[in-house]
This record gives C-alpha cells, sequence and structure tokens, in this order.
C-alpha cells in the first residue's frame, strides 16, 4: 500500500476494536476464570490484501512471573480481526489459541511471523 492513506472509515474501525473486549470475551466464553490476560499485544497490518488487526496474550494459567509485564503461562491467544479496509460494522474475529514454553508476547508473535 506504498503512497496510499487509509480511509477514515478504515481507522474508526481499527480504532473501535483495538479494546480488550475481544479477549476478555474470548476467556470468559471458555470458561477462564478469573478472564486473565498477560501481556497483551496488538499488531497492526497494512498491505495491499488488506488491514487487520491481530491481537495477542497469554491467557489461561497458571501465570508464572514477578511482575505484570512478565507474567506468562502455557497458552497464549491470537484473535484477528476480518479486513478493516472492506468490513461492514459488525466485528468479525478470527480466535486461536497455541500452547508455547516462551515467556513473551514479542517471542510469540515473532515465532508466527517466522
Amino acid at each position: 500500500m506504498e503512497g496510499k492513506e487509509l480511509d477514515v472509515g478504515v481507522c474508526e474501525r481499527l480504532a473501535r476494536r483495538m479494546t480488550v473486549d475481544a479477549a476478555l470475551s474470548f476467556a470468559m466464553q471458555m470458561g477462564i476464570m478469573p478472564p486473565s490476560l498477560y501481556q497483551p499485544m496488538y499488531l497492526i497490518t497494512v498491505g495491499d490484501v488488506g488491514v487487520y488487526l491481530t491481537i495477542y496474550a497469554f491467557v489461561g494459567g497458571p501465570a508464572e512471573g514477578d511482575r505484570p509485564d512478565r507474567k506468562h503461562t502455557p497458552n497464549y491467544l491470537k484473535i484477528v480481526t476480518q479486513n478493516l479496509a472492506s468490513a461492514d460494522e459488525k466485528p468479525e474475529w478470527v480466535y486461536q489459541t497455541f500452547k508455547t514454553k516462551l515467556k513473551t508476547t514479542r517471542e510469540c508473535i515473532d515465532e508466527q511471523m517466522a
């Protein structure tokens, strides 16, 4: 998308989805109580195929780590929006969980991108 600007509607849809609501809803639907998310990270992907928001966070338990920015679990969550460049107003999400021995969300993202 070199040389192209994002349309105002795309930016508005992106901003409305950059909350923890989708991740917390997933945790509650799966019965993860309390619905804790550790090290949440948002990744915005823009390219010729569209505009997507991906949320990564550690979920479940047992949680390890001595500080909130170091807490991790054996599972992480990846949530991806539909193409926000052509999406309607109703949010759609794709949820996936992965088992891991990694300790940071950044490492999980790097693993996914490899």
